[in-house]
């Protein structure tokens, strides 16, 4: 899971605490009214963090909350992952990474999956997501550090609860 991918679910994640996080997801066949009438533990969440400290941080708070969470550590394994056809409603990254930024993925990966929510992570205060392409009301922006309330009232904002 350090270097690529890993499912993990309820339970199995180490329990950390630390500042951060990431959101995303969505199904290339599914619209938006579907995604509003399913459950907080029917929504899968792709997690893309190359730290991988927080990245298991957020994972066990995440899946406290109902979801289940698919951690990645760079972009190139969550786009195996989206390749290879793997449900993902909502998409959490981080903006600042070695390679393919999280901006053009979630670009790339909304793409893939129109339905796609996304929560991009920074600890800059210069970035601009607006260059995503994404419809507003289909994305949000979190500063680090942010707390897990902030995170998890986002994501539920991304999914109409």
């Amino acid at each position: 899971e350090a270097h690529g991918t890993g499912r993990r679910r309820r339970g199995q994640s180490p329990a950390r605490r630390e500042r951060g996080a990431h959101i995303g997801g969505g199904e290339g066949e599914e619209n938006t009214g579907e995604l509003l009438t399913q459950s907080v533990s029917q929504l899968r969440l792709l997690l893309l963090e190359d730290q991988d400290s927080l990245r298991r941080a957020l994972m066990r708070p995440l899946e406290r909350a109902g979801y289940e969470v698919v951690p990645a550590s760079f972009p190139s394994a969550a786009r195996r992952l989206l390749n290879a056809g793997e449900q993902i409603h909502l998409l959490v990254t981080d903006i600042v990474m070695p390679g393919e930024d999280g901006i053009a993925f979630a670009k790339w990966a909304a793409g893939e999956r129109p339905a796609l929510r996304v929560v991009f992570t920074t600890g800059y205060t210069d970035l601009d997501v607006a260059e995503c392409g994404l419809p507003p009301e289909q994305y949000r922006l979190l500063r680090k550090p942010f707390g897990m309330k902030e995170l998890l009232t986002t994501l539920g904002e991304l999914v109409g609860r």
